[in-house]
């Protein structure tokens, strides 16, 4: 297991904000918190991605930077899970 920060859109490591890659996914989790993993070439995400403005923020650059195909703005992130690109599941269900 390989955890570090996101790095910011000005080159900097984010407090609390964290990627983890495990057997073949990475995930990113806020605070305490897992609101995303990607794995292969999937996005499944908790409700939790749009908890709050800097939990967004974060989450975008984690969907630009690790998930190929995937892009980090509400809209892209909205039609994804209209169409089922992306899936949704209930907090908590994302364990590594």
């Amino acid at each position: 297991m390989k955890v570090r920060n996101i790095i910011n859109n000005n080159g900097y490591a984010v407090r609390n904000q964290f990627v983890i890659t495990h057997e073949g996914a990475t995930y990113f989790q806020s605070y305490d918190s897992v609101i995303a993993v990607y794995k292969d070439g999937k996005l499944t995400i908790t409700p939790l991605w749009d908890y709050s403005a800097t939990t967004r923020k974060h989450f975008y650059i984690f969907v630009d930077d690790y998930c190929h195909g995937y892009h980090g703005n509400r809209d892209s992130i909205l039609r994804g899970i209209g169409d089922g690109s992306i899936e949704v599941v209930k907090n908590g269900e994302l364990d590594y």
